[in-house]
């Protein structure tokens, strides 16, 4: 938007010096700016929009494959409760044994399945920490490489320049 701006300043100025231009161009293309900025702005909402809907989203799903059965398993358990509340079953003082069996399962079940959630999430954290590890390793690896060439050349040839250099006096002392 900015360089279309600019660049209508840009023609405005080259039509005044070269003494004036019909003001229809200049119209059709401020037009068409302004149409570019409201459609511009009409999908920055909808981005907006939907990004926020996918953030709930995300939250629902809890980001892992278990995540849907986890919501479908809470709603199981808000119907259960419901239809406890809503019957015709007299409480007498607490829950018989059979249905606090299977709240328990479930209660077990639904921590099972949150604290998996996190383990696979800081699991995926490691792998992605370790991957990075991995690729800097490689990175001075190749560069420790490099540079045990390079200095054991320089080593190899200083090693000859000393025998040179040995041999030279040697033939220098038997003169």
């Amino acid at each position: 938007m900015q360089q279309m701006r600019q660049q209508l300043k840009y023609l405005q100025a080259e039509l005044c010096s070269r003494g004036g231009a019909p003001a229809d161009e200049v119209r059709v293309l401020k037009e068409r700016i302004s149409w570019l900025e409201a459609t511009n702005e009409d999908l920055y909402k909808e981005l907006h929009e939907y990004r926020s809907k996918c953030a709930f989203v995300e939250r629902c799903e809890v980001d892992e494959p278990d995540g849907p059965i986890y919501l479908m398993k809470t709603d199981g358990l808000e119907r259960r409760f419901q239809s406890l509340d809503s019957s015709d079953h007299p409480m007498v003082g607490s829950i018989s044994g059979e249905d606090s069996k299977e709240t328990d399962e479930a209660a077990k079940e639904l921590e099972h399945v949150l604290l998996q959630n996190t383990l696979d999430k800081e699991m995926n954290e490691l792998n992605k920490r370790l991957e990075q590890k991995e690729s800097e390793m490689k990175l001075i690896g190749v560069d420790t490489e490099a540079l045990k060439q390079h200095f054991g050349k320089k080593l190899w040839n200083l090693r000859k320049r000393k025998e040179k250099c040995r041999k030279r006096g040697t033939v220098y002392c038997m003169r």
